[in-house]
């Protein structure tokens, strides 16, 4: 389902809504309103284009990072210190920046493309602050255009789901391959929904004392057109009261890892691995099986360190600090290990042939 506007007369209709004033219902197709509504052109022809999502903007762009937690970050740094050769990296859809900002920090080359001037400027801020250096683009993938090749190219955060027709995403794959050096690697995020036809997720965010941000994600899953139908909604209040309020609606294409990995295919490339949540250390068989507990009971005084306990480390006991041990978040859904019906997230690795 889309969204498409009129260059002559303005006239908007999105599939989702249907039209009700017109009296056309909930998912009629656009393709059905030939002849009607408009006397002057009768939604026929070429004038009317279909619109793209919104772009990120507004309290979205300001609190994005609040929401996404550092879901994918030790994930992302390690695949890409793993390759054999001197990395540089090309971010599709980079936003904030926050996977640049993660690889920028161990100094490895990195190109963010984004086409919201908001999440870009929110991007240079973090980068200017931690003293890095970033090349960030603001265009549209799709028409993204360079002569450098990179190592590895990243497309995070559902952000291909935002491409919802076949040529579009065909297209994208084109523009990936052009900027991939030879046997060079790609990494793509799939985002599923909850099982459920509708759906709600709600988090909160402290941001200080006095100031709270609720984000609200309401979505229906159409498994007719392959569509997941989203809004989102930032709410802040200060002190119990809600100063600011931000909407938008998206859709975003509803693909499985299997048909991915077939479109990749089709399009040159040899896939190498699929990885849910980032956990790469969990293979597909194995994603059942329960690990083994230690139950052992660890006991730390008040005046204890962990540094003071390496013989209780040792005997696994204890467990040491881990680094980076938490990284629950995703955007624009989120994960949960408490229930079965919250949504997941894949990521396709494939090589360029």
């Amino acid at each position: 389902m889309a969204h498409y506007k009129c260059t002559y007369c303005s006239f908007q209709y999105n599939e989702w809504h249907g039209d009700t004033k017109n009296g056309v219902p909930q998912g009629t197709s656009y393709s059905a309103l030939a002849g009607t509504l408009c006397s002057r052109c009768g939604l026929q022809g070429e004038r009317h284009k279909r619109q793209s999502n919104p772009k990120y903007a507004g309290l979205e762009a300001k609190y994005y990072d609040f929401f996404v937690g550092k879901s994918g970050n030790v994930f992302y740094r390690n695949w890409v210190l793993q390759s054999d050769k001197v990395p540089n990296v090309l971010d599709l859809g980079t936003g904030t920046g926050r996977f640049a900002l993660e690889l920028s920090n161990l100094g490895i080359p990195i190109t963010g493309v984004d086409w919201s001037s908001e999440m870009l400027a929110v991007a240079r801020k973090k980068v200017e602050r931690m003293n890095n250096e970033v090349n960030f683009i603001e265009e549209d993938a799709l028409t993204f255009n360079q002569n450098e090749r990179y190592s590895h190219i990243l497309l995070t955060d559902g952000f291909f789901q935002h491409f919802t027709t076949v040529l579009e995403q065909k297209e994208l794959l084109a523009r990936v391959r052009k900027h991939l050096k030879k046997d060079g690697f790609v990494a793509i995020d799939l985002v599923i929904p909850p099982t459920n036809p509708t759906w709600k997720v709600q988090q909160r965010k402290q941001v200080t004392n006095q100031k709270t941000i609720y984000y609200t994600v309401e979505g229906t899953t159409a498994l007719h057109g392959q569509l997941i139908h989203y809004t989102a909604t930032y709410e802040s209040f200060r002190e119990g009261v809600c100063q600011s309020k931000y909407r938008v609606e998206r859709e975003l294409s509803l693909l499985t890892p299997r048909e991915l990995i077939y479109l990749l295919m089709l399009e040159g490339f040899f896939v190498l691995d699929m990885v849910e949540n980032y956990q790469p250390s969990i293979k597909l068989s194995e994603t059942m099986k329960i690990p083994e507990i230690n139950y052992q009971s660890a006991y730390l005084g008040v005046n204890d360190t962990l540094e003071l306990k390496s013989d209780e480390i040792n005997k696994g006991i204890l467990q040491p600090y881990q680094l980076d041990s938490w990284n629950e978040g995703g955007y624009p859904f989120g994960v949960s290990a408490f229930e079965q019906s919250y949504p997941t997230k894949w990521t396709i690795i494939a090589k360029s042939n």
